[in-house]
């Protein structure tokens, strides 16, 4: 399923969660504080809450603990990242 505009993704301690988006996002660390590895990206980000990064593309992976916020693009809201696809328990 693909997203129709913004959403939240919550990331609970020991979760791994994975994004496939398509086109460039911008994530917004709502509370908490979580690293973020984009496979579009030279370098991964870490945000705490209120700090913010552009241009996440392509698998994104979000660990931690706390709320992200994905905006996308207007232009291409339905077809730049779908809802989170998969969630790894990493204490397991």
């Amino acid at each position: 399923m693909r997203a129709s505009g913004d959403f939240r993704v919550v990331v609970g301690a020991g979760e791994l969660v994975r994004l496939d988006c398509d086109a460039p996002v911008r994530v917004l660390c709502e509370q908490g504080a979580l690293w973020i590895t984009s496979s579009a990206a030279a370098k991964d980000i870490c945000l705490s809450a209120g700090l913010q990064a552009q241009g996440c593309q392509g698998v994104v992976l979000l660990e931690g603990e706390g709320v992200l916020r994905v905006v996308q693009p207007a232009a291409s809201a339905q077809q730049a990242c779908p809802r989170p696809i998969s969630l790894v328990n990493c204490e397991a």
